[in-house]
């Protein structure tokens, strides 16, 4: 997984009013640098989207249909390891399903059912057994697969912190190439 940050920040240079610091731009000279990282981290978990579909004769009975196929998956899952807090099941959407004939009204046959499953997966080696549970449990679809990791927070920070460090650099190799001294960022 590769996360990157790109950190911009205008440095003036010289010193400023409490006056000009306080407008839009400053009207003494003054340098806009970016700064850029990436981290390289390596994937330790996967979260997996899936969904069940439905349909029945009435907008009650698809929803139940749909949830009672949930239960189904989730209970396999917790079979197989899955903690219940890593599983959830929501986006509940029933719509009517018509049937249209050229010159007829639109003829109602009944009302489909759609429901979401996600799961995070944080045993990476478990994903084939995982996903084939789930998909003999009654699911019908499987969204692509977002691999991530599970400080993501601990990692971002580096990399903006990166960032920072590299914008920095620039704005005072430029105040050194012009003879100026750095100031406070606007």
């Amino acid at each position: 997984m590769l996360l990157k940050c790109l950190f911009t920040a205008l440095l003036l240079l010289g010193s400023l009013s409490t006056a000009q610091a306080q407008e839009r731009l400053p009207s003494r000279p003054h340098l806009i640098t970016n700064g850029y990282a990436e981290l390289q981290a390596e994937p330790d978990m996967a979260t997996l989207s899936f969904a069940v579909n439905t349909e029945e004769k009435s907008s009650s009975l698809a929803r139940q249909a749909a949830d009672a196929r949930v239960a189904a998956v989730v209970g396999e899952l917790e079979k197989i390891g899955i903690r219940t807090p890593d599983i959830e099941a929501g986006n509940l959407m029933v719509v009517p399903h018509y049937q249209y004939a050229s010159g007829q009204k639109p003829r109602l046959l009944g009302y489909r059912a759609h429901r979401e499953v996600s799961v995070k997966l944080y045993q990476l080696e478990r994903l084939s057994q995982l996903l084939d549970t789930a998909l003999k449990s009654g699911l019908d679809t499987v969204n692509p697969i977002r691999y991530g990791v599970k400080e993501s927070g601990r990692y971002l920070a580096q990399v903006r912190q990166q960032a920072i460090e590299d914008s920095q650099r620039k704005a005072a190799s430029l105040a050194k190439a012009y003879g100026a001294m750095l100031g406070k960022i606007h």
